[in-house]
């Protein structure tokens, strides 16, 4: 173990040749998360509609899942709302 490494940060392993750790001020990677945070609803939201639009317009009936699509997107309001 190199002696200049400070006992706090432990590699988990031997880097590859020719990979210098950077264990004091890593690459930061958070950019990729709020991408994905600010994308993902977004594409969510155009396959609930187009979901939402087909049940509504095409085949003319609404089933309990139709009604509950609200839930794990989190816009539900604690209500108890029915399609019926």
């Amino acid at each position: 173990m190199n002696s200049s490494m400070d006992d706090n940060f432990i590699p988990a392993g031997i880097p590859p040749p020719g990979v210098t750790p950077n264990l004091i001020n890593p690459e930061s990677v958070g950019y990729r998360l709020v991408i994905v945070a600010a994308v993902f609803p977004v594409v969510t939201g155009v396959f609930l509609a187009l979901r939402l639009y087909t049940a509504h317009f095409l085949l003319k009936r609404w089933h309990l899942d139709d009604c509950k699509l609200d839930e794990p997107r989190g816009t539900h309001d604690g209500t108890n709302t029915s399609c019926y």
